[in-house]
């Protein structure tokens, strides 16, 4: 059994973050990426792979969303760690 605390726990809320922002449900989503990237980018056992798709899920979210001061914000901390865009 995994723990809520375990990186793999917030793996499956980031892609259950990205299902319900794809499917509208932008209210439910919102607050499982966020907390998921948080919970990731906070835990050095987290494979760096599944941070950064955290990472663009949560950028997409504010993309589609409209928030571009969210974006531009997620769109620095991912150029600044993983160096892309």
């Amino acid at each position: 059994t995994v723990s809520r605390e375990h990186w793999y726990t917030a793996v499956a809320a980031s892609i259950r973050g990205g299902i319900l922002a794809e499917m509208g449900r932008t209210a439910e989503a919102e607050p499982l990426l966020v907390a998921s990237y948080e919970q990731l980018a906070a835990d050095d056992n987290a494979v760096p792979l599944y941070v950064g798709q955290s990472l663009q899920r949560l950028i997409q979210f504010y993309a589609s969303s409209g928030d571009s001061s969210a974006r531009a914000r997620f769109e620095g901390i991912y150029q600044r760690d993983f160096g892309e865009s």
